[in-house]
């Protein structure tokens, strides 16, 4: 041990988190993305999902911040912490911010939810971790809302034809 391990163990580490989500009005399927990046050293972990039933992009959006925290709180320990969660929707950051700020009553140092720009392509490593949510959330939306049209038998939505063979 150097002389000033001491210090390194003591010194905040982050836990930066983006997330992402996709929906269709039409059949009302959605999906999810969360990348994470925490520890000494880091681990990236990748969590991704559907969802059914859901009424808009802003309930999407909530549900990814959601799964964020649901995880963070249930797997990670956020004692002496900086925890920075992203997310390209605003109003969805404002519906779960109390949530978040709860955080510092588990040990976290300091919270903060920060606004990342969409749909911008891959211009520097955040807009890349962005694009691999948008794109892990489009997937997961698009293979619900096609299971939802081939279970449905007959299709009213622009998405496929009138008629889905058995």
């Amino acid at each position: 041990m150097n002389n000033y391990q001491h210090l390194e163990d003591r010194r905040p580490q982050f836990i930066t988190v983006f997330c992402d989500a996709s929906h269709c009005p039409k059949t009302l399927a959605g999906g999810w993305a969360v990348w994470m990046k925490h520890g000494v050293p880091a681990i990236t972990q990748r969590l991704s999902g559907a969802l059914f039933s859901v009424k808009d992009s802003h309930f999407a959006e909530i549900v990814a911040l959601e799964k964020a925290l649901d995880y963070i709180e249930t797997s990670l320990d956020v004692t002496n912490q900086i925890v920075v969660i992203e997310s390209d929707c605003q109003g969805a950051m404002k519906s779960i911010e109390k949530r978040a700020e709860a955080l510092k009553m588990r040990g976290a140092k300091h919270v903060k939810l920060k606004w990342v720009k969409g749909h911008q392509g891959v211009k520097c490593a955040r807009s890349s971790v962005n694009t691999w949510c948008d794109k892990e959330a489009k997937r997961h939306m698009r293979l619900t809302r096609d299971r939802i049209i081939r279970q449905s038998n007959s299709c009213s939505t622009i998405y496929g034809p009138s008629e889905v063979a058995s």
